[in-house]
């Protein structure tokens, strides 16, 4: 089981629940997992910090736990990488973040889309690692490098999003700093949500402050402060 976490908020929100919550469950579980990333934007910065390590082994992750992170921010994500594709190492763990034609992406994915691998021709971008999760990342990237934004670009991503699950697991979230787009592919492993006021959370768990409900099948929010200003099903 993967943690996979995103939060974004009209006001800037402290991280140090989230974190916490996510360092007690990976205590508790102990699983074989792969490694652990944290990405944040403050509305001036973004912060990548992560590990091809086990969490619950991480002093640094660990450290997230009781000690307070005083960090105010917009966007959160949270990513535990269970790997299915590509070694384990810094290049290879979650979340990722690519530049193009001057504007930055953030991205992370939880599933498995190696049986579409071949279909995914890169034309521009090279990854820097080995995971079928950044080459997803890149072809997406390339298939809306000519649209302003995310919002603008909903309507293709989501199209390739229900292109690409019917043999493969998909579940992403895709943040240039201004949208987010999360995407809840058709599979058993289901992503569940909480829009309240000004804060929207996703993840692949449930928060116990949180009363969440299933996104569903095949649906791609777009977000903005906090808000879906988007809703495309299939």
């Amino acid at each position: 089981m993967c943690d996979f976490i995103v939060v974004n908020s009209k006001k800037h929100f402290k991280i140090d629940k989230y974190l916490a919550e996510v360092v007690r469950r990976r205590r508790l579980l102990k699983e074989n997992e792969h490694g652990w990333g944290v990405f944040f934007d403050d509305g001036e910065n973004w912060v990548l910090m992560k590990e091809p390590l086990p969490a619950w082994t991480s002093p640094f992750f660990l450290w997230f736990e009781n000690r307070k992170f005083d960090v105010k921010v917009r966007t959160l994500i949270i990513h535990v990488r269970k790997a299915t594709h590509g070694k384990i190492s810094w290049f290879n763990t979650h979340p990722f973040i690519r530049e193009l034609n001057g504007k930055k992406y953030a991205f992370a994915h939880k599933g498995d889309v190696s049986k579409y691998l071949e279909k995914m021709k890169l034309k521009k971008l090279k990854p820097s690692g080995q995971t079928d999760s950044e080459h997803l990342f890149l072809y997406i990237l390339e298939q809306i490098e000519d649209y302003d934004n995310l919002l603008e670009a909903s309507d293709v991503i989501s199209e390739l999003g229900d292109k690409i699950e019917f043999e493969n697991r998909i579940n992403f979230f895709l943040y240039d700093g201004e949208y987010l787009v999360v995407f809840d592919g058709r599979d058993n492993e289901p992503l569940y949500y909480e829009s309240n006021k000004d804060l929207f959370i996703a993840s692949s768990e449930e928060f116990r402050e949180a009363e969440m409900g299933q996104i569903g099948e095949s649906r791609l929010l777009v977000v903005k402060d906090g808000k879906i200003i988007r809703d495309l099903r299939d």
